[in-house]
């Protein structure tokens, strides 16, 4: 007589739109052996799969997350439906009907990962190569017998509500990475930024007292301000929030708007709507010339940035902003358009623009007079 296998994880049960389901702290050694990952087949139709194909650069990132913080690394839980019969030996039952017992699973039975297969492939790779987390453990929900279409259906709904957090959110979260915690230390200690950065959302609403958005001064400061700046410590962290504080205060000097919004004489909704040096545009593009002044003027950068004093960021100014940001009047930030206003603040101060630059002008030129 054959023995039957099990794989036996302590489990709670309980109950789900009317069936029974489990949850698992399961070892994170076992994953492997649970949700092995065989080839995908080839020319499989995508209405014949229960799943998106497993990206190979996604897994990569997860398992390097895991792998350089391994002190305070998180991963959800993950979902699963067994395609077999599975036994539950119940031990306590409390009041609201949940049982506390051994979910017993077959060796042979089909597991498949309605979400979490990434991450299921991330710990397989994880400790497969380290014994450091063959202790650790990730919660797993599992659910019995499901069909193909149920499957799909279960996928489809996990991700139908699943809300991805806005960008703002994500850099205001981040505690590890450095360029986030420089951007909430220039905001914190730059006079234009303190109390008019909307930390949480990605656009303003119209009714909002705030000037910026935390994404835009994160782009403006780390992708354009402090570009090719090496930042290896919190020494060199601390200098390039040193610079982004003092460049941003001399830029807020040049712009009176700023300043009368927090002296309460004009307010927010009125200075985003008659002016660009708010937009994430203007923003990026100052900052881009301000990079470009510390790199090729490090002894003038400042006598060259406070010429921009006079320039006009009247929406109403086509003659300089049509075709460079605004086009047909809405506000237009691609990588071009940010060149195209940095364009013009290099032009007003008295620089000359390279090869490049100088090719967006000439087109810019053309489309204006077709």
């Amino acid at each position: 007589m054959s023995v039957a296998i099990n794989y036996e994880l302590p489990a709670v049960k309980g109950v789900q739109a009317g069936r029974e389901c489990y949850v698992a702290m399961v070892p994170m050694d076992v994953i492997p052996k649970l949700f092995p990952y065989p080839p995908p087949i080839k020319n499989r139709k995508a209405r014949d799969k229960a799943q998106r194909n497993l990206s190979g650069s996604r897994v990569k990132k997860l398992v390097q997350y895991i792998q350089d913080n391994p002190k305070s690394y998180i991963v959800p839980a993950i979902t699963v439906v067994i395609n077999s019969d599975v036994k539950f030996d119940q031990g306590v039952r409390k009041a609201d009907q949940s049982s506390l017992g051994i979910l017993k699973i077959p060796v042979t039975a089909n597991v498949n990962v309605v979400d979490g297969q990434h991450r299921c492939a991330a710990i397989s790779e994880v400790v497969e190569y380290t014994d450091d987390y063959s202790a650790e453990s990730i919660a797993i929900k599992f659910f019995v017998n499901r069909d193909l279409k149920a499957l799909q259906q279960m996928f489809a709904d996990l991700n139908r509500h699943a809300a991805k957090p806005t960008k703002s959110i994500g850099i205001l979260y981040e505690h590890r990475e450095q360029y986030p915690r420089i951007t909430k230390a220039t905001i914190d200690r730059a006079e234009p930024f303190r109390g008019f950065v909307d930390e949480e959302k990605n656009t303003l609403t119209k009714t909002s007292g705030k000037l910026f958005t935390l994404n835009a001064i994160y782009d403006a400061t780390t992708k354009y301000l402090l570009s090719k700046m090496t930042i290896s410590g919190n020494e060199d962290a601390e200098f390039a929030v040193k610079i982004s504080v003092e460049f941003w205060n001399i830029i807020d000097s040049l712009i009176p708007q700023w300043r009368l919004v927090r002296e309460n004489k004009l307010s927010a909704h009125e200075v985003r709507e008659d002016f660009l040096h708010t937009q994430s545009v203007s923003l990026c593009a100052i900052g881009r010339v301000g990079n470009y002044l510390f790199r090729s003027h490090r002894s003038e950068w400042q006598h060259y940035i406070r010429k921009m004093k006079g320039i006009n960021w009247s929406r109403n100014n086509f003659e300089i902003w049509n075709g460079r940001c605004l086009v047909f009047n809405q506000v237009k930030k691609g990588s071009a358009n940010i060149v195209l206003v940095s364009n013009a603040i290099k032009k007003h101060i008295g620089l000359e623009l390279n090869h490049s630059e100088q090719l967006l002008e000439d087109d810019l030129e053309r489309s204006r007079k077709k």
